[in-house]
């Protein structure tokens, strides 16, 4: 576990032992939360699985949901957010549920427990995803470790030549190119991390095909009334580290199925616009951003 992980589970410890959720909850909860997933799905047993901190299982699920119902939280469709924000006050805390980059396990897993709950959800699609072409560059450099016994790759001219036959090691060269990767320009990123599933002989492809729901199953849950299904950019791009002329926004030759209601969600930034544009420009959407 990366530190920064287990700094956030010993604060989560301190909390649960000193009960402090509850003494401090008045003061704390504010009118309401929207929680953001990734993956629902069973648990695998993986000694090395680094990707594991964008997954919950569906028993974690269905005590979430059982947790806001019992602490008397309205499970809310996000489109009603900017409402509730602007009510007086007075109705009772609600939670608005969004999955990011329209994965087939939110379908296969998440949305059996959603519908026994009664609960509307958001589903963010990256389209090159739903295409079948876009890069799962994070999942590719995984399975490309899994697979390898040695990492030699170069990344902005140094050669990077990484042991990766034990946990420790494969965690270890996970982290040191994960980290150098998230701070390249898009196209050097999906290189490198091309090169080291060709190396480790990954098909991107059908890794994206394997985990990402189709257009025509997307055309079937976007008739169900309680999902709504919004956008999350063509390529899910590293957009902390592209210029604003790669960030514009673009039109495409397919979009993600919308039930009504603007909802888009912009993935990996470290800040969001200045609050006072946001706010005046796109009041809907501030609920969705991502940080």
């Amino acid at each position: 576990m990366r530190l920064k992980h287990r700094l956030f589970a010993a604060a989560f410890q301190v909390v649960d032992s000193t009960r402090a959720d509850r003494w401090l909850r008045y003061l704390s909860q504010g009118r309401g939360v929207i929680l953001m997933f990734h993956h629902v799905r069973p648990r695998v047993a993986r000694t090395f699985a680094p990707n594991r901190r964008l997954e919950i299982t569906p028993a974690f699920l269905d005590l979430i949901l059982s947790e806001l119902h019992h602490e008397g939280f309205d499970i809310v469709p996000l489109a009603a957010v900017h409402d509730r924000l602007r009510s007086d006050g007075h109705a009772p805390p609600f939670a608005a549920l969004t999955f990011d980059d329209g994965y087939r396990d939110n379908v296969e897993h998440a949305w059996p427990i959603l519908r026994r709950h009664g609960a509307p959800w958001t589903l963010f699609v990256t389209t090159e995803f739903t295409d079948g072409r876009g890069r799962l560059w994070w999942v590719e450099l995984e399975e490309a470790i899994i697979r390898l016994d040695r990492v030699v790759l170069r990344l902005d001219g140094e050669l990077l030549d990484l042991p990766t036959r034990t946990v420790n090691e494969k965690q270890g060269a996970f982290d040191s190119i994960y980290r150098r990767l998230r701070t390249m320009p898009e196209e050097r990123l999906r290189a490198a991390t091309a090169d080291l599933a060709g190396q480790a002989g990954v098909d991107a492809r059908h890794l994206t095909n394997e985990l990402c729901l189709s257009w025509d199953e997307l055309q079937s849950l976007a008739r169900e009334p309680d999902v709504t299904i919004g956008a999350h950019t063509l390529s899910h791009p590293m957009l902390a580290s592209c210029d604003a002329t790669t960030a514009a926004p673009k039109g495409g030759p397919r979009a993600p199925p919308r039930t009504p209601g603007p909802a888009s969600c912009l993935p990996i930034r470290r800040c969001c616009p200045r609050p006072a544009r946001v706010n005046s420009t796109l009041p809907a959407r501030l609920a969705s951003c991502r940080l």
